[in-house]
């Protein structure tokens, strides 16, 4: 297959290998990818972010394979599973789709690890089925534990990421121009090469038509309905409810917002967040070798 090096990074013209992947009806009829990643021992399930997709994962999970067997999911409206036209994106279906990604699995096993809005999704599974999960790592979730009104600043933020995601550019002309785009500019200029290539190369899909290129899978509309629908659940008034051991984790660099987030989530479940030295917001796929170790720590491999 051919590939050019656009900006140092490895850019491939067609997309590449990937994966199996199962596509699987959800709860509500919506059809969810579930991708197998590969691996042998414990499961992991990992849940990305907004705009994401489930194989954003595996670069970091190239690192945990020898320990783990390894899956990750693409929420509704995001990567290959698809979204209805009249879904309102409210934040509950997204933990139903990590239901229907554990009946894939066929594990009882199951360690949950998720990245913001799919952080928040895992929670929401296991408060629906609770047990579903054996535990959780948790990389700053989209959510407050507060349930008093959002503050302007917090609205501020909201509809600024709102604002952002519905401005996004949907076309390229190919694979390699939206990956040199992305490389000139934060925050994905900050990923570690092999995550931003597995962002873009199955972020977007072939277009039909004279006009050709390629096109973003999670369209910028529906990356900023979902981020307008952030606070609008109530897994903040359920966060006792949650018995499952999990561990909340944050960077050291990244907004304040989301730090005060991450710390109220934290104590809200009886424990202090893990701060992760040298990462913002993105920190597991600017650096997934070094999530992925932490990961292993965290669930006590030996070694690790």
């Amino acid at each position: 297959m051919a590939t050019m090096r656009i900006a140092g990074r490895k850019a491939m013209t067609q997309p590449s290998w990937r994966p199996p992947v199962v596509g699987v009806p959800g709860p509500d009829g919506t059809t969810v990818a579930v991708h197998d990643l590969g691996g042998d021992g414990p499961a992991l399930l990992f849940s990305h972010a907004t705009g994401l997709h489930g194989l954003v994962w595996e670069p970091l999970a190239r690192h945990l394979t020898a320990s783990f067997h390894c899956w990750s999911l693409d929420l509704r409206g995001h990567g290959d599973s698809a979204l209805s036209p009249d879904d309102d994106l409210n934040w509950a279906g997204f933990g139903q789709d990590v239901q229907a990604a554990l009946a894939v699995t066929g594990r009882t096993d199951v360690t949950g690890v998720g990245h913001s809005l799919g952080a928040v999704a895992l929670m929401m599974a296991e408060l629906a089925e609770p047990g579903s999960f054996r535990q959780l790592i948790l990389f700053e979730p989209a959510m407050r534990a507060a349930t008093t009104a959002l503050s302007s600043e917090e609205l501020h933020f909201r509809d600024l990421l709102a604002r952002g995601a519905a401005a996004r550019r949907p076309v390229f002309p190919s694979r390699a121009e939206a990956l040199a785009n992305y490389a000139r500019k934060a925050p994905m200029s900050r990923f570690q090469a092999a995550s931003l290539l597995a962002y873009v190369d199955h972020g977007f899909a072939e277009r039909a038509g004279d006009g050709g290129g390629v096109e973003l899978k999670c369209r910028p509309d529906v990356e900023a309905r979902v981020f307008e629908q952030t606070h609008r659940h109530d897994t903040a008034q359920r966060l006792h409810d949650l018995r499952c051991p999990t561990v909340i984790v944050k960077g050291a660099l990244t907004s304040r917002l989301q730090s005060i987030s991450a710390d109220a989530v934290a104590g809200a479940l009886g424990a202090a967040a893990v701060e992760w030295d040298g990462m913002d917001h993105f920190g597991p796929l600017a650096q997934p070798e070094r999530f992925a170790a932490l990961t292993t720590r965290l669930l006590g491999v030996p070694g690790s």
